[in-house]
Parts: C-alpha cells; structure tokens; sequence
C-alpha cells in the first residue's frame, strides 16, 4: 500500500495471496490503472469440502480446532464458524458473506468480467492456455518448467488428496447444505463458468 506497484508501470505481474486486498488496491478504476487479474475458479461447493476436510487435518494452521475432526460436513455448514459466499464477499470489499443481496452479486460479476481473465480447475490446460495466450506469455524453453506446467495442469499437482474429499456428491443432501451457505457464490461460479465459455 502507498507505494503504488502496478500504477508504477515496472511491475508486469504482480501475485497476491488474499484475493481482497487484490482488487482493493491494485485493481482500482479510480487510479487509472488498467490491471487485469488471471485467476483459476473452483465451484464452491467443493472448495469448500475441500476446505473442511483439510482443516480437520492441518494442526499447522492457526484456525486449527480439535473439535473439528469430530464434526460432518452437514454440521461444519450449519457452523457460524464456516465460510459462507466468500468469493462474492471479498469482491464486493469484504461484505459478510450472509448479509449479500442480489446488487453485491450484480457487484462481483462485473469485477469478473471487467478485471479477471478467468480459469476453471475443471478446465486447467486449456485456462493456462488462455492465460499465456491473453498476457503474451512464450512457452518456456526450460524442461523442467514445462514438466512442472505438465504437473500442474494434467495430473492435479497441489491438490488435496485427501480421500474422504470425494464423499460429497452433488445432489445429496451434504451438497445441498453447502449450496445453500453459498448460494451467492454458486450462482457466481455459474456466472464465471459462462465468461470462460465465451472465451471473456
């Protein structure tokens, strides 16, 4: 903040850990900078069952609760304790994500469209494809970049492999507890899934 990185015109990619402070500071209109995030989306759903069942493991995080390995997905979604819209919320600035109307989702539709090439996890050759494609990006002439791409896009390097993952089926009655916590998101996942159809 207040070093201005991206308005500068010396930085060509700049990698952010919180989407929110993202769009927030590096991607505002009003500064005239004409920035453009890349960004891969997973449907809501599994993000978060992916989340839940990684929590119940990661005593290295600091949210880490014992109490956590005891609980289903069901109860973890009833939780208040649980994520709830948080891509919706973090591009509409942070609202709580179950205070959302239909004009913050009107909100984060535009941000994706306006600011985002989008990607899907489902899709992940043909997303980074895209990515290389609409930056300018030249295949690396390095072995084992392109082996690492290879990893990453084919055979699903940094996911979580967590078995127990895969239990979660869609239309039962776990998934639609979760859809119903993140109604907001899955209706903008849906949204994001038609921008990467259309090739926006």
């Amino acid at each position: 903040r207040g070093l201005d990185p991206m308005g500068s015109g010396l930085v060509d990619v700049a990698i952010a850990p919180e989407i929110l402070p993202f769009v927030t500071h590096l991607l505002d209109d009003s500064r005239g900078v004409r920035g453009r995030a890349f960004a891969l989306f997973r449907h809501p759903v599994e993000r978060f069952a992916s989340m839940f069942y990684y929590l119940q493991t990661a005593h290295w995080e600091p949210t880490y609760s014992p109490h956590m390995a005891n609980y289903t997905i069901m109860e973890w979604a009833k939780s208040p304790r649980a994520e709830s819209n948080w891509l919706t919320s973090n591009l509409c600035g942070g609202v709580d994500g179950r205070q959302l109307t239909d004009a913050h989702l009107e909100t984060a539709k535009d941000v994706l469209r306006r600011k985002f090439v989008v990607g899907l996890t489902s899709e992940m050759a043909e997303s980074w494809r895209r990515f290389r494609s609409h930056f300018g990006w030249e295949e690396s002439t390095n072995p084992d970049a392109e082996s690492c791409m290879k990893t990453m896009t084919e055979s699903g390097g940094g996911v979580n492999r967590n078995d127990r993952n895969r239990g979660i089926e869609r239309g039962s009655a776990e998934w639609d507890a979760v859809a119903s916590v993140n109604a907001f998101d899955v209706r903008l996942y849906e949204y994001t899934v038609e921008l990467f159809r259309s090739g926006t």
